[in-house]
């Protein structure tokens, strides 16, 4: 049996896997620490990302996009007020640059977490409430 703080993490384990599933168990962790785990909310933020059927692959089994929602799930797994993100789709082709951005931004909608997120790319920052130019060191809303 796993216990962090006594929070049993034996079958959060378990549902989130054994291989894709460590890059989000070590957040987990964090949250079992400080006394909130929820099985519910990760489940579902797996299910809403996608990647709920990969679970059990190694992270060179996945493709870009993939990859990019293991991240996202990653880093909002434990429920965070806010979310930095640095070119999130940087690396993506624009079919899934498009389908990683919208769920993020969704994700981050539906789960009241705060998105501050750099990018070159304007259709992405198009999907956000404010944007912002940041040129010669100046920053300026658009």
């Amino acid at each position: 049996m796993i216990l962090i703080n006594g929070v049993s993490l034996n079958g959060l384990i378990a549902v989130v896997a054994k291989v894709i599933g460590q890059e989000i168990i070590a957040a987990i962790a964090r949250n079992a620490m400080a006394g909130k785990v929820e099985h519910e909310y990760i489940q579902e933020l797996l299910n809403v990302l996608g990647i709920q059927s990969h679970i059990n692959k190694l992270p060179n089994q996945l493709s870009g996009g993939e990859q990019q929602r293991v991240a996202i799930a990653r880093g909002l797994s434990h429920q965070p007020p806010l979310l930095l993100a640095d070119e999130p789709t940087g690396n993506l082709d624009s079919k899934n640059s498009d389908l990683v951005s919208h769920l993020l931004v969704d994700t981050c909608k539906q789960l009241n977490t705060a998105l501050v997120m750099v990018t070159h790319s304007k259709k992405v920052a198009l999907l956000t409430q404010q944007q912002w130019y940041l040129d010669d060191g100046k920053l300026t809303q658009i």
